[in-house]
């Protein structure tokens, strides 16, 4: 069974059907069988956050009773994944700070692929089906 870690643009993506690749989005998760999907929790607030700001706290609320549906482990980023992370940060030149909390948690968890648009992951990217 394949490990996914969803970052937040590719959730914001599926979550608007206005956006441009919200199809490739969606026929992506269609096709994706045996897995377990991870979701930071950082990537939620930022997600609902950005719902907020944009289109009101019920739409937040309802995002999130959505959200809370799905069969997905939800990481809650302890202390030492904290410490990881700054230590990746201040090393790397590539990656902003939420890349590379997902990157760590991506190898804290041995996850398999990010689902993501960001072409900062690079191989970690899953495939596009």
């Amino acid at each position: 069974m394949k490990k996914l870690l969803i970052d937040n643009d590719f959730l914001l993506t599926i979550l608007n059907k206005d956006n441009p690749k919200y199809h490739d989005a969606f026929n992506l998760l269609q096709k994706i069988q045996n897995t377990t999907i991870y979701l930071c929790f950082n990537d939620i607030i930022k997600t609902l956050d950005f719902i907020n700001f944009n289109f009101g706290i019920e739409m937040g609320q309802k995002v999130c009773k959505k959200l809370l549906k799905q069969r997905m482990f939800f990481i809650f980023p302890d202390e030492k994944i904290m410490e990881k992370t700054n230590q990746y940060f201040l090393k790397n030149k590539n990656h902003n700070y939420e890349e590379s909390l997902n990157l760590t948690i991506f190898e804290n968890y041995n996850l398999d692929y990010i689902l993501s648009f960001n072409k900062n992951y690079q191989k970690k990217l899953l495939p596009l089906i």
